[in-house]
């Protein structure tokens, strides 16, 4: 045989092949998809986790500002007070916000008013994380 007539694919000085077939691409893919699967539960198991203790945070913040209610005034606070106008004042949450590190909303609340009065009404209405 001439070598001139053309390539040898038997040659020892063959060039190596470069890249990967669609087979290797698709094994490589499934394996990573492997992985990911056994993975993907450990993820969720340890987000479910954090949520669980975040909510035990927060009951506790809660039962300690309780405590700290009876503490300093010797009773629980009421569930709510009602006054002189048709509405309630305000409720047990109010009385535990300087406990609770929400001392700004206590400050700003108005005891001598419903909590239908429109500043109270939007304290009342602020987003506490504590309480979720």
């Amino acid at each position: 045989m001439n070598r001139t007539s053309g390539p040898d694919h038997r040659s020892p000085h063959r060039r190596p092949r470069s890249g990967m077939t669609l087979i290797e691409l698709l094994i490589i893919i499934g394996i990573i998809a492997i992985l990911v699967s056994l993975l993907l539960p450990a993820v969720q198991q340890a987000r479910a986790s954090s949520r669980r203790l975040h909510c035990k945070n927060n009951l506790r913040q809660v039962a300690l500002g309780m405590l700290s209610v009876v503490e300093t005034k010797q009773h629980f606070p009421a569930s709510g007070y009602f006054g002189k106008y048709s509405g309630v004042y305000h409720n047990w949450v109010v009385t535990i916000l300087p406990w609770i590190d929400q001392s700004v909303i206590y400050d700003k609340y108005d005891f001598d008013q419903p909590f239908t009065t429109p500043s109270n009404f939007d304290l009342g209405n602020t987003h506490l994380p504590v309480l979720v």
